[in-house]
């Protein structure tokens, strides 16, 4: 069979012509999630998550008078959070932090809306193919589920901590769980509407006869497992990431390269006998981050290196040298995040790094799948 003759073999996800359209909307999603993650972490960074002390699935109308106010702020003074952390602030303080709650959720809620019009309206113009229909349902039920986690994870808040650091916050177990599972929900959004704006075949049929189709194949093989090897380490580095969030570990340690005066903190020799520091204790979290994430651009450049020397197309070269380069950012992000003792600002950034990080990990995991798919058989 000839390039010009190959075909991919697959069900399609849409009906002919409706590629474009549907893989904007769901690139539009993606986007969404994408800026919900960030406020998100603008929500945890101001201490605002805890402000609103109940939860109801189609969400609630900010308070409009003055005695509304005062109903949700005296709910507010009986939580841990407000004894001793947030003790004295006056009401107009406490609207703020009310307001960053509210707007998480009512972003949420927006996202869910618009997600739930564009399957329905595609839907109903049969655009959309029984296996593209499943798929959707499948995200849509892990959307709504957010919701559900995410109340689960506020509701932790509402009682005495149990891990080292006694700061009245959230589980941090369960918020990587609430933020990890945001992150496969992005994940899965954009590989399909990468997939619809990019289907193939692509250029790598007609590169293949020069490098040689055998000889591509064999490449392409050779980097999808070594790409979803580093799509483990980068989950990982993300993973810890949330827990480092979670146990508020970015605010001890300030300093690089060396954790105050030590290389290896004395509490990472301790995890052999209690093997739950390496969720909650504040430095052995804070370490293993840093070497993860050390690690990972490690890994990602020499991946890098391997691809460049392998007979591969333009565009599988460039994936994979876009994800160390986001990689360097976030990393120096983070670096700098720490030094200055998490200032909000920076420390949205870097949530949004991590995002970013996952994104170019998504691409080049979804053109290494497209290349492979177009091909000659």
């Amino acid at each position: 069979m000839t390039p010009r003759d190959a075909r991919v073999v697959g069900t399609p996800l849409v009906a002919p012509g409706f590629e474009r359209p549907v893989g904007l909307w769901l690139l539009g999603c993606s986007g969404l999630i994408f800026g919900l993650v960030c406020w998100g972490g603008y929500t945890r960074l101001t201490r605002s998550g805890l402000s609103m002390t109940d939860w109801r699935f189609q969400g609630k109308k900010l308070p409009q008078t003055p005695e509304e106010w005062e109903v949700e702020f005296n709910r507010y003074k009986e939580t841990p959070e407000y004894q001793q952390v947030h003790h004295g602030i006056t009401l107009e303080e406490f609207q703020q932090i009310y307001f960053i709650e509210w707007f998480h959720r009512m972003f949420a809620r927006a996202t869910g809306l618009f997600f739930v019009a564009g399957t329905v309206g595609f839907g109903a113009a049969r655009a959309l193919t029984s296996r593209m229909t499943l798929r959707l349902a499948g995200m849509g039920l892990l959307g709504a589920a957010q919701g559900l986690v995410g109340w689960w994870m506020v509701k932790s808040g509402f009682s005495e901590p149990t891990t080292e650091n006694k700061t009245p916050r959230v589980s941090p177990y369960r918020l990587a769980f609430h933020l990890v599972t945001a992150m496969a929900l992005y994940s899965v959004v954009l590989w399909h509407a990468l997939s619809l704006l990019y289907p193939p075949p692509s250029v790598a049929a007609a590169a293949a006869p020069a490098l040689g189709v055998a000889a591509v194949r064999a490449a392409m093989r050779k980097l999808r497992s070594r790409t979803w090897a580093m799509g483990a380490l980068i989950a990982t580095t993300l993973c810890s990431g949330a827990f480092v969030a979670g146990n508020d570990a970015g605010h001890a340690y300030n300093t690089w390269p060396k954790m105050i005066d030590d290389w290896v903190p004395p509490e990472v020799y301790e995890v052999m006998n209690k093997p739950l520091k390496i969720f909650e204790s504040t430095p052995v979290v804070q370490f293993d981050h840093r070497m993860l994430a050390y690690s990972t651009l490690i890994g990602s450049t020499l991946l890098y290196f391997t691809g460049r020397r392998l007979p591969v197309p333009k565009e599988v070269k460039f994936a994979l040298g876009a994800l160390p380069s986001v990689i360097a950012v976030q990393l120096l992000l983070g670096i700098t995040t720490l030094l200055f003792f998490v200032p909000t600002e920076l420390g949205v950034l870097h949530q949004g790094g991590g995002m970013a990080t996952l994104s170019a990990l998504v691409y080049l995991c979804q053109t290494l799948s497209r290349v492979s798919r177009s091909l000659p058989v």
